[in-house]
């Protein structure tokens, strides 16, 4: 299972502007190519990615949400959009905690 790493919405110092519907529900990533590479990946095999939305004031780190991913637009060489529909609220218990700084894992 595929999961990406955002910070909350509200979050200022958050690092990629990511497109939300809801606190739970992300629309859109700004990431980069090898983060595309892994949900293009995800879209191939037909899985679902969840979203590990950090922890932000009161919110605590939880597993937010899944989605199939839609698309995946480049940008440059660096960086690309990925679009997400058919969200699954979940609010689970991440299964880890990342290092500061990574943007995605596997399970």
């Amino acid at each position: 299972m595929l999961y990406l790493v955002v910070h909350h919405r509200a979050d200022p110092s958050r690092n990629w502007t990511n497109e939300w519907s809801d606190d739970n529900r992300v629309l859109t990533i700004t990431t980069t190519t090898a983060v595309a590479r892994q949900c293009e990946a995800a879209a191939r095999l037909g899985e679902r990615v969840r979203f590990h939305r950090c922890a932000y004031g009161s919110n605590e780190p939880v597993v937010c949400s899944e989605a199939r991913v839609v698309a995946v637009q480049k940008v440059d060489r660096s960086m690309s959009l990925v679009h997400f529909s058919e969200h699954s609220i979940l609010e689970l218990t991440p299964p880890m905690s990342p290092i500061q700084g990574t943007n995605f894992y596997r399970t």
